[in-house]
């Protein structure tokens, strides 16, 4: 077989560490986030953390900090679709946008958070 002269991969490109923190009835699977023309698109996956746990109510929040550590973008969510629905624990999708630039941000943290978002979050 010949070796074909191909072109190297893409180079890796850096972005923000992502960290996701579960709660105990909620767990997120993963977290993503690509670069968009109108900011920075944070997406994954959550599940209930049993199948023998309810999940009611609750919502997602999505903070992004700069390389300083300084808060740049903060976003609230929710997840699409049923996760109490049958039998098992069937995983959900959830996306943000953040207006922020990809290159301004060093860390997104996705946390989960039981209740329902109230305003005294709205100001972080």
């Amino acid at each position: 077989m010949a070796l074909m002269n191909l072109p190297p991969p893409p180079a890796a490109v850096a972005g923000p560490v992502l960290e996701t923190r579960s709660s105990p009835r909620l767990r997120i699977l993963w977290a993503h986030a690509n670069p968009d023309p109108k900011g920075l698109l944070v997406s994954g996956q959550v599940r209930r953390a049993s199948a023998t746990v309810v999940v009611a109510g609750g919502h997602l929040d999505v903070d992004a900090y700069a390389p300083t550590g300084a808060l740049v973008a903060h976003r609230t969510t929710r997840w699409n679709g049923l996760l109490n629905g049958g039998r098992g624990s069937h995983p959900a999708g959830y996306a943000v946008r953040l207006d922020v630039a990809a290159s301004d941000v060093a860390r997104i943290v996705v946390s989960h958070h039981q209740g329902e978002h109230d305003a005294t979050e709205a100001a972080r």
